[in-house]
């Protein structure tokens, strides 16, 4: 089995939270993330914003604070900043 990059962790964790990755992948995934401390953080902080958007019913989130949050998200996830 190859070793999952971190890289690959964060293009796949979609497939992983949804329960469609392929289970050869899931293995790999959660491997890696039994040695990768900063891959462990980024999952907790994804289930946590999850778990803080499952509270906000979709009808109150406009568009244009939709595609805020999801580029801010995308943003922060390649390392960089977000500007409001």
């Amino acid at each position: 089995m190859d070793d999952l990059t971190c890289a690959e962790l964060v293009e796949q964790i979609t497939a992983y939270l949804e329960g469609v990755l392929p289970p050869e992948d899931v293995a790999r995934f959660r491997a890696h993330l039994t040695s990768c401390d900063g891959c462990e953080a980024y999952l907790d902080q994804v289930h946590s914003m999850l778990r803080a958007l499952r509270g906000t019913p979709d009808e109150e989130l406009t568009p244009d604070t939709e595609a805020a949050i999801v580029g801010a998200f995308r943003q922060w996830s390649l390392g960089g900043t977000s500007e409001a």
